[in-house]
């Protein structure tokens, strides 16, 4: 993952070198990703992502009560920002 400027890049490991560019307006895959990333050998390709999908498709696998999932759903954006102060999750059962 990447920011630059008001962007967010997600690389998706796959054999195309394809990222995902993350703006204000929406997401969209880039063939030619403007940033360059560092692949390990144990890193795996993400799923391409899917423009039908939402968030909302996150609690069929969370069990997570309905008043919280605002502040499950900030931590999860907030996690991809790089900024000086990071959020931290703590989760209790």
């Amino acid at each position: 993952m990447a920011n630059v400027e008001d962007k967010i890049y997600i690389d998706l490991c796959d054999d195309r070198w394809r990222v995902v560019e993350i703006t204000a307006d929406g997401w969209k895959v880039l063939d030619d990703s403007p940033v360059v990333f560092i692949r390990n050998r144990g890193m795996a390709s993400l799923c391409e992502p899917d423009q039908e999908s939402d968030i909302s498709q996150l609690w069929n696998y969370l069990n997570i009560d309905e008043s919280h999932r605002p502040l499950v759903t900030a931590f999860l954006v907030t996690a991809l920002r790089q900024q000086a102060l990071y959020p931290i999750m703590v989760l209790l059962w």
